[in-house]
């Protein structure tokens, strides 16, 4: 019996050693993946093999391009709704990205009464 509960004291402590670890190593990824990508180095070969430099993207009320003003524009994907609904925008003439902004709609509540 002695012998059942010095081992399952110990495997609860290599479980809390484990979880320890995962943790650090959790955080040391997120440190090296946020180095690497403020690499001066990296930067530079990314740009060199064609890719953007990643800048604030524009907004915009109409579901229009605010740079070329074309209306052949689709859905990227990306969607988020703090302050209002924020759907990220491209343009399939120019090749830009924007975020196209609009009031959230709530569902559920009764609209004020009209003066």
């Amino acid at each position: 019996m002695a012998r059942a509960h010095r081992l399952c004291a110990a495997s609860v402590l290599l479980c809390a050693s484990a979880s320890d670890t995962c943790a650090v190593a959790l955080g040391t990824r997120a440190l090296v993946a946020e180095q690497v990508r403020r690499s001066p180095t990296r930067r530079m070969a990314r740009l060199a093999q064609g890719a953007r430099e990643r800048v604030g993207v524009a907004e915009t009320r109409e579901r229009r391009c605010p740079f070329c003003m074309g209306d052949t524009v689709k859905q990227c994907g990306r969607v988020s709704a703090t302050d209002g609904v924020k759907v990220l925008y491209g343009c399939e003439r120019c090749e830009r990205l924007f975020h196209f902004v609009r009031k959230a709609v709530e569902f559920g509540r009764e609209a004020p009464p009209a003066a």
